[in-house]
């Protein structure tokens, strides 16, 4: 138990060294999928799980979404709210990982999660989301050459992200080669994207 919380809390002060660096190395822009994939979706209650510095969860806010946030680096949490301060929105944010977060049933129209180890926390996202509500994920392809540079829990096999969220109504999936939010970021990346729904008769 001890190991394991020393394990999280060094995994924490990477992700905040980071997530705060003032030279960061990953996309600080929102994630292009996630854009295209609301654009005629009207904004709701959203969560955005392992939010980072903020950036998607900012730009949710401007489009007009409640967003909820949470991530186990607090310093990138803390950066999320004074960017929020600053673009005139506001959100509720937390200090927790996937599986401290207090989930709660039929709560969300969307939740967002980006290069996070959706795998330890699918069941928790079918149950939070409400009927007709949005699951929007990406990550790493393991066949890639990125792939070995990154966290097993965010890096996926072809069509793993399928079996993971079968229960949804898929609206999207796709294998593709594009530039990552995270990795070297020198190039092209094999990517894997899913956007699904849950149902409203469930």
């Amino acid at each position: 138990m001890i190991a394991g919380a020393t394990a999280r809390s060094r995994e924490a002060e990477h992700w905040n060294r980071a997530l705060t660096s003032p030279a960061p190395t990953f996309n600080t822009e929102p994630n292009v999928f996630l854009a295209s994939m609301l654009r005629d979706r009207r904004p709701g209650k959203a969560l955005d799980a392992g939010m980072g510095q903020g950036r998607n969860a900012v730009f949710l806010a401007c489009q007009g979404w409640e967003v909820e946030g949470f991530d186990p680096a607090g310093d990138a949490v803390a950066l999320a709210d004074r960017r929020a301060s600053e673009a005139g929105v506001r959100l509720k944010t937390s200090v927790h990982d996937e599986v401290s977060f207090p989930w709660r049933r039929e709560r969300w129209d969307l939740i967002v999660a980006l290069y996070v180890p959706v795998r330890l926390f699918a069941a928790q996202i079918l149950v939070a989301l409400k009927p007709g509500g949005l699951l929007v994920t990406e990550g790493l392809q393991i066949s890639g050459p990125d792939a070995s540079r990154m966290g097993a829990g965010v890096v996926f096999e072809s069509n793993e992200l399928l079996d993971i969220f079968g229960s949804l109504r898929i609206l999207h999936y796709e294998d593709t080669l594009a530039m990552a939010d995270f990795g070297p970021r020198t190039g092209p990346a094999r990517i894997v994207r899913l956007c699904a729904e849950r149902s409203f008769s469930e």
